[in-house]
């Protein structure tokens, strides 16, 4: 079998996990009351809380349904990037993609707060990335990643992949300096600097 170039360990998020199981309490709690108020109450008094209640139970189920892509089967996993492939293994699957044909597309998840109809905040939740070669498909969250600062690496590794280069596994970027000096030419920084440095 040929030597694996890089691997990008995948795991599936602690914040991700508490969500589900506080989902499946309420749930469970949720539950455990329409069992009461059609069983031992003897009547439902009204369809509005019914409704509640039954949302509130089911909602486990909908959160675990519909987040695929922010978990990992069996809590770890990776993807291991080979010269003439791609592949995603976790506890139930192995994916494998034919690196000649291999395409990443990324979309950022944005989660808006509103109150009233009123924006009040914007969180960004991730990036979905989604990997594609010979009609074989997955699409996965960045938060699977240990770092989200990877994905760039991620990115160019895929691309090298492709072109038949070698990858280089995970790694930050660097960060670039902030210049000091501005269009105008003056020393900004430089000044504040002198001007802190005689305040005492």
């Amino acid at each position: 079998m040929a030597e694996p170039l890089a691997r990008y360990p995948l795991r599936t998020p602690y914040g991700y996990t508490v969500v589900l199981v506080v989902l499946a309490i309420l749930g469970a709690l949720a539950l455990a009351t329409l069992v009461f108020l059609s069983r031992w109450a003897g009547t439902l008094q009204s369809g509005l809380v019914l409704l509640g209640v039954a949302v509130i139970a089911i909602s486990p189920i909908w959160y675990y349904a519909t987040s695929a892509a922010y978990r990992v089967a069996g809590g770890r996993g990776e993807i291991v990037m080979f010269a003439d492939q791609l592949v995603i293994v976790d506890a139930r699957r192995r994916i494998e993609l034919p690196a000649p044909t291999l395409e990443v597309h990324a979309t950022r998840q944005l989660v808006r707060y509103t109150y009233a109809g009123i924006p009040m905040a914007v969180r960004e939740a991730g990036v979905l990335v989604t990997l594609q070669s010979a009609g074989r498909r997955n699409v996965f969250s960045s938060k699977l990643f240990a770092d989200q600062g990877w994905l760039p690496g991620f990115y160019a590794d895929v691309a090298a992949l492709r072109a038949g280069g070698t990858p280089l596994g995970p790694r930050l970027e660097e960060l670039r300096p902030r210049p000091r000096v501005v269009e105008d030419g003056y020393d900004y920084d430089a000044r504040l600097d002198r001007e802190l440095a005689n305040v005492d």
